[in-house]
């Protein structure tokens, strides 16, 4: 009885205590601003087309938020992201910022990593490694930029392989295992989270301004109309003379 109502009285001044001081923090008054005055989401009505029912780790939601990063930065050779990334399910239809704070419900900020091919191979098999023989769904790398063919058969450093890289937007070409490709990718797997170690030994970290989730919404503000965002950035940047290459929307094949 006695410890239960130590339990009770030390709850209520922590609480005091937070109501009367903490509150009154700039910081925490910004935070708790948006939810003393709600408004009404804003919204993408023309998003229908460019989503279909995805949900987070098992479909093409994350890899569909990476070839939207490629077609906002175009500069960038890869994006790498992994599945946990995206927390929930989107569903169909127009896309507001209510449902994107649920996809993404923590700031991811965006970061250029600058990897040669043998660096980003090694991540790609990382991933791949961690996903299928650690059961770690979230791990699973989502690309755009590259695409390449898994054998889960194989030993680790040898089940990744016929990698190309997306080049100009209209040709893949070999990844070349001494070139040096610009990585966009999110800071928590670019600091070692989801124990993707052959990133974080990597110190040429470069954040940029946006997160994950405002990077998404721009880019989803200007093309909300086109279904493949890769289609955009070959259209714009491919001369007439390209052919443009098949997309596949996973960018990876399994044996």
């Amino acid at each position: 009885m006695k410890i239960h109502f130590l339990f009770l009285l030390l709850g209520y001044a922590v609480a005091t205590r937070i109501d009367k001081k903490c509150i009154q923090h700039p910081r925490i008054q910004n935070r708790v601003k948006p939810c003393r005055n709600p408004q009404v989401p804003e919204l993408i009505p023309n998003f229908a087309k460019f989503l279909p029912q995805t949900s987070s780790w098992t479909s093409d939601l994350c890899s569909m938020v990476a070839m939207a990063l490629l077609g906002e930065y175009e500069m960038m050779d890869v994006v790498l992201l992994e599945a946990g990334l995206c927390h929930t399910d989107l569903e169909a239809g127009p896309l507001t910022r209510n449902k994107l704070s649920r996809v993404f419900p923590f700031d991811q900020q965006l970061v250029i990593l600058q990897l040669n091919g043998s660096n980003l191979v090694e991540a790609l098999e990382h991933g791949i490694d961690q996903f299928h023989f650690h059961e770690l769904p979230e791990a699973y790398p989502r690309v755009a930029g590259i695409q390449f063919h898994v054998d889960l058969s194989r030993p680790y450093g040898q089940r990744v392989s016929d990698i190309d890289i997306l080049q100009h937007g209209c040709r893949w070409e070999r990844i070349s295992p001494d070139k040096t490709y610009l990585v966009l990718t999110n800071e928590d797997i670019a600091r070692g989270g989801y124990d993707y170690s052959a990133l974080a030994r990597y110190q040429s970290l470069t954040p940029i301004r946006h997160t994950v989730a405002e990077a998404f919404w721009i880019y989803s503000e200007t093309v909300c109309d086109v279904v493949d965002p890769m289609r955009r950035k070959t259209h714009q940047a491919a001369p007439q003379s390209c052919v443009s290459p098949p997309i596949n929307r996973n960018m990876t094949s399994f044996a």
